[in-house]
């Protein structure tokens, strides 16, 4: 069985495929790129609020979030490497 704090990260790291998504949809709807991502952020923020109640520590968000940007990073990098990137 997860922990509470297993749960919550879980969730908040599910909120950055949910923007992703988002910025996706609003960007198909014709906003540019920055104002696609503002909403997705804004959006990202709500639900964070919302689903988990406050229950998280902001300061070990923007780390676990600063974390998974390095790693997506590199996985990038690895693809443009390999060409599976365009």
């Amino acid at each position: 069985m997860k922990t509470i704090d297993e749960t919550i990260e879980n969730y908040l790291i599910s909120t950055i495929i949910g923007a992703y998504k988002y910025k996706k949809h609003w960007m198909k709807k014709g906003f540019d790129e920055d104002s696609a991502i503002e909403k997705s952020v804004k959006y990202a923020i709500g639900q964070m609020k919302s689903g988990t109640g406050y229950t998280f520590n902001w300061e070990d968000v923007e780390n676990m979030f600063r974390e998974i940007s390095v790693i997506a990073t590199s996985f990038a990098d690895l693809c443009k490497k390999m060409n599976i990137s365009s």
